[in-house]
């Protein structure tokens, strides 16, 4: 694309940024959304999966994990949301998940979340070296049960 055409449809560096993250954040709101009448943990389920598969979809998601990740736990304001409001909605699940007795509270609910993260962000990265032959979604289905099942009180 020309520079000429690339400004004439964003119309400045602000625009494109500012476009990049209106896109994005519909994006997490899809990721994000609630469904009736699921356990804490399938909902941790579901969100996982649905981080996975969006970083399949859409690679301004998966570069603002990479750009986010270091910056969770110390509460850094970063340029993109998404890693902060899929890192807070995880913790909120497993902090429930864990007061309602279905999780082990012995690992910090902030924790398991960023673990969540990276294993999306690593099985995203697999999948984008093997050209989108890597089976992502069933490998972050075991993963994602495994964990579920190790974390179960």
């Amino acid at each position: 694309m020309a520079v000429g055409s690339f400004y004439h449809y964003f119309g400045s560096k602000d625009g494109t940024l500012l476009h990049g993250l209106v896109a994005e954040d519909e994006a997490v709101d899809v990721l994000l959304a609630n469904s009736d009448g699921e356990t804490h943990v399938e909902r941790i389920r579901r969100l996982f999966l649905n981080r996975v598969f969006m970083g399949t979809v859409n690679i301004t998601l998966d570069l603002s994990v990479a750009f986010s990740i270091a910056e969770l736990r110390h509460g850094l304001p970063d340029a993109f949301a998404e890693p902060r409001r899929a890192y807070l909605a995880l913790r909120e699940e497993i902090q429930a998940a864990q007061s309602a007795g279905t999780l082990t509270p012995d690992v910090d609910a902030g924790t398991i979340a960023e673990g969540l993260l990276l294993a999306a962000a690593g099985l995203i990265h697999a999948w984008q070296l093997a050209g989108g032959a890597f089976p992502v979604m069933e490998r972050a289905a075991v993963y994602a049960d495994t964990q579920l099942r190790l974390l179960k009180k």
